[in-house]
């Protein structure tokens, strides 16, 4: 039974090694016993889709997006989980960043992923599976895309903290699996109010997003970008793309 009633899905929360995760199921889960099905893993929790699952439901009703299972990761370290390599603070206020990135996408990969599959009818194809989330979560999801993408072909960056220092030298000498598909979303007002490295985080986003053309098959294919003028560094603005993500991802019968 749901924890949110007005929606058609369910909603449980299952812990793997003390980490908790929050799975969303939509109606088709239940509804189709013997199909398998594709999982979006999502970071920092339920935060990007826990209020908005009557829309992706009604995108689901119209063929606009397919049925996937949701899985909110939670972190209760994401500066240093959320990070590929150690970096500065950028504030004497706060800790240096960690870089425990690694780590954490190993954990997603031997712990994680295999505790949800042995539970749920969930695709081992990992055509049907992506991963993704906003700001230091698109940042760790687009590091995921060198490591693990034989784990991942699909991938949603939200606003990405691309401003991370080595950032864009790591995405331009990697190598990168052609064939992935992914999309990009960033704001053009986000860092306009800084006055650190951060104000650098549209124009990094742009530049990563021509790095990674330049790496792909086909990239009007297999990349979408998309900005918002009006778009700032705030949850509104992660959620409404990430309903959008969603349906390119993973789009329905009428795309």
């Amino acid at each position: 039974m749901s924890i949110y009633p007005q929606i058609e899905g369910t909603i449980t929360e299952i812990y793997c090694n003390e980490r908790s995760i929050t799975l969303y199921f939509p109606k088709e889960y239940h509804d189709q016993s013997d199909r398998l099905f594709p999982i979006l893993l999502v970071h920092d929790g339920a935060e990007l889709f826990q209020d908005v699952l009557m829309e992706i439901e009604e995108n689901v009703r119209k063929g606009v997006a397919a049925p996937v299972v949701l899985a909110g990761v939670s972190s209760t370290e994401r500066n240093d989980e959320y990070t590929p390599w150690p970096h500065p603070a950028l504030a004497d206020k706060f800790p240096a960043f960690a870089g425990e990135g690694v780590a954490y996408l190993d954990a997603i990969e031997n712990e994680i992923i295999p505790c949800i599959q042995s539970q749920y009818r969930i695709s081992m194809d990992p055509l049907d599976r992506a991963i993704g989330g906003a700001s230091l979560g698109g940042l760790i999801s687009l590091y995921a895309m060198y490591k693990k993408n034989h784990l991942f072909k699909k991938y949603m960056l939200l606003s990405s903290s691309l401003w991370y220092e080595g950032i864009i030298e790591f995405m331009s000498s990697e190598p990168l699996d052609p064939a992935l598909q992914a999309y990009m979303y960033i704001g053009e007002k986000e860092g306009i109010t800084k006055q650190n490295i951060q104000r650098q985080m549209v124009a990094n986003n742009k530049i990563g997003y021509q790095i990674l053309c330049d790496k792909l098959h086909s990239p009007t294919k297999q990349l979408c970008f998309e900005t918002d003028p009006e778009g700032v560094h705030d949850d509104p603005y992660f959620i409404k793309y990430f309903i959008r993500g969603l349906a390119i991802l993973f789009p329905g019968l009428t795309k």
